[in-house]
């Protein structure tokens, strides 16, 4: 529960002239042990990825209407066989960087979508790019 939430709660408990509920604090299910057992899983050390969706979600909306238009525009995934990739989303990113601040609406005038969108997926291409190159060791 956010914190704005946990405020109005208390509003509307002093409003009926009650106490609010102490909540129950939920139990994390226990784990087995023996990681051979039914039910097992080890989580440790894994990426917690849902992060990302917790933190993002409108962002990364807006990043897959990017990611769809260029499909439809190109092809699906061909974005990774572009010749000299890395330097050319580099430079479509700063691109979108600079329109971003002459458009006064903030929308890419061919696509209609935020130049922040199409800045943030062209930094995904290159980040994805980097790391495909990066050998494990060097990461």
């Amino acid at each position: 529960m956010t914190k704005r939430a946990e405020e109005l709660e208390k509003l509307a408990w002093a409003a009926v002239g009650k106490e609010p509920k102490e909540p129950k604090e939920p139990k994390e299910p226990k784990e087995p042990k023996d990681l051979h057992c039914h039910g097992a899983k080890d989580d440790s050390g894994k990426v917690p990825v849902d992060m990302v969706f917790e933190y993002f979600p409108r962002a990364l909306i807006a990043v897959a209407e990017v990611a769809d238009y260029g499909a439809k525009k190109y092809t699906r995934g061909g974005w990774v066989e572009v010749p000299n990739g890395f330097q050319r989303y580099s430079g479509a990113m700063n691109r979108h960087i600079l329109w971003e601040y002459i458009d006064s609406d903030g929308l890419d005038p061919e696509t209609k979508l935020t130049h922040a969108a199409h800045i943030a997926w062209n930094a995904l291409a290159r980040l994805e790019l980097l790391l495909r190159e990066t050998p494990k060791a060097e990461k």
